[in-house]
């Protein structure tokens, strides 16, 4: 079946062809810009949560592989295991109903710094209960997936919003969005692949390893973003369109801000 799957997504790429390399660019352009413009906060946020995207989906792909492993060494019955493996599901829909239902979170560079540490902490405390017994083991990872679940829903639904909100809210913003996921869905389970290739050598700490170390990036850029090292280029791209004497907004200057940010590298 997966191998059928993967045979209609390449059959599906010759279809590429008809479509322009720039699709965005194809768009009308608008005639005035009376959108006000975007605070310098939500432009770090949206700075930050770019990174932390394809860093969580790798996370959360490499993640999901371990769990039936996880569960075997503990010996969970197996009509329990389904109902503790989708216990992080269970976290990130409730995440989504609160991100949806206020807007405390908007704008502030808690967000991306809470989502981060939740990830690097439940990731590696997911992991770590491998190396524990049943009890407490069980315990950790029933709490280690509550919490990596809300760090991926935050990552999740701020990465969309700001996406639209402050990106370009054109095609290439959804296109960047579901080219992360695509990355990070892609590197997780090549690195479960070389974790278990390892695993008669007794070398098992290559998942954590990642783990920390993509974690470690998101929670730096975030600090970097914070502490203003794109500060010029967000100030400069968050001002005010400039104005006509007759008052009205140069369309040249239209939401100069984000024509495109650079891409994470």
């Amino acid at each position: 079946m997966l191998a059928a799957v993967a045979v209609m997504h390449l059959g599906a790429l010759p279809l590429l062809l008809w479509y322009p390399s720039n699709p965005s660019a194809q768009a009308a352009k608008p005639e005035s810009s009376d959108e006000p413009a975007v605070e310098v906060s939500s432009l770090k946020c949206f700075a930050a949560f770019r990174y932390q995207l394809p860093a969580a989906t790798l996370m959360n792909s490499a993640l999901l592989p371990f769990l039936p492993l996880i569960m075997e060494h503990m010996a969970v019955p197996v009509e329990y295991q389904t109902l503790i493996a989708s216990i992080w599901l269970f976290s990130r829909a409730v995440t989504f109903a609160v991100m949806y239902a206020t807007r405390f979170w908007r704008s502030t560079l808690a967000s991306p710094l809470v989502s981060s540490s939740a990830l690097l902490v439940g990731f590696v405390a997911c992991l770590s209960s491998l190396l524990l017994p049943r009890w407490p083991g069980l315990p950790l990872l029933i709490a280690a997936l509550l919490v990596f679940g809300i760090g991926w829903g935050i990552v999740y639904d701020a990465g969309l919003v700001y996406s639209f909100e402050v990106g370009t809210r054109a095609v290439s913003s959804g296109a960047f969005f579901e080219f992360s996921l695509a990355l990070g869905n892609v590197s997780g389970p090549a690195v479960c692949l070389a974790s278990f290739a390892l695993k008669d050598r007794g070398v098992w700490a290559l998942p954590t390893a990642l783990g920390v170390v993509v974690s470690v990036v998101t929670l730096t850029s975030a600090a970097l973003v914070a502490a203003g090292f794109w500060s010029a280029y967000l100030t400069a791209a968050a001002s005010p369109p400039t104005q006509h004497p007759s008052g009205l907004s140069d369309p040249t200057e239209d939401t100069c801000l984000l024509q495109e940010l650079p891409p994470c590298e």
